[in-house]
């Protein structure tokens, strides 16, 4: 068994050492077989199809499989919201308008794929939210007490917060709404720094 750190070792040395195609075989053998290399590979393999050698195919790939693995469905949404933001800027609009349908048709989404849906100039069916996408469960309980939904929980609800509140285009607003989630009682946060 190998665990995370291990594969995202196993792949910042494939791709620094040149070996480009036996990595991508590593990620193709880990999606077949179900298994999670951890977000560290992923970002290893991100950063080389974005930066290192562009491929537009593989990156969408990656981001889809990451939001297959997402243990929640809050990170599953802003994945899928990343990769229809991707698709935006390199002009396919088509296929992102495609993605968001799909979502929509689902009932998945949050504040940032209402945004999109407008962006894109077309309002969403069903902004209620979503139930199944590609046969994922997004079914997330408002309050699960002594366990945990997943490891980035706190954030996701910081971030739908900030969304939902903070007025658009105004920075302060966004960090007046950060400080004000935890005095609101959604939870403590770690905020470091000066007034």
């Amino acid at each position: 068994n190998c665990t995370d750190k291990t594969f995202s070792m196993l792949v910042w040395a494939l791709l620094r050492r040149g070996e480009i195609e036996l990595s991508w075989r590593l990620f193709d053998r880990c999606i077949l077989n179900g298994i999670n290399p951890g977000i560290a590979a992923f970002g290893s393999w991100l950063n080389h199809c974005r930066h290192r050698q562009p491929d537009l195919c593989r990156e969408l790939r990656l981001l889809m499989s990451m939001a297959s693995l997402r243990p929640c469905r809050h990170l599953r949404v802003i994945v899928l919201n990343a990769v229809v933001l991707r698709l935006c800027e390199v002009g396919d609009t088509a296929s992102a308008r495609q993605l968001l349908g799909h979502m929509d048709n689902d009932g998945s989404g949050d504040e940032v794929t209402c945004l999109l849906h407008t962006r894109l100039g077309q309002g969403p069916k069903n902004a209620e939210g979503i139930k199944h996408l590609c046969g994922m469960d997004w079914h997330v309980r408002s309050r699960v007490r002594g366990n945990p939904r997943c490891d980035y929980d706190k954030e996701c609800q910081v971030l739908r917060y900030v969304i939902s509140t903070a007025q658009p285009g105004d920075p302060m607003s966004v960090i007046e709404t950060i400080e004000r989630f935890s005095q609101e009682g959604n939870g403590w946060l770690k905020i470091a720094g000066d007034e």
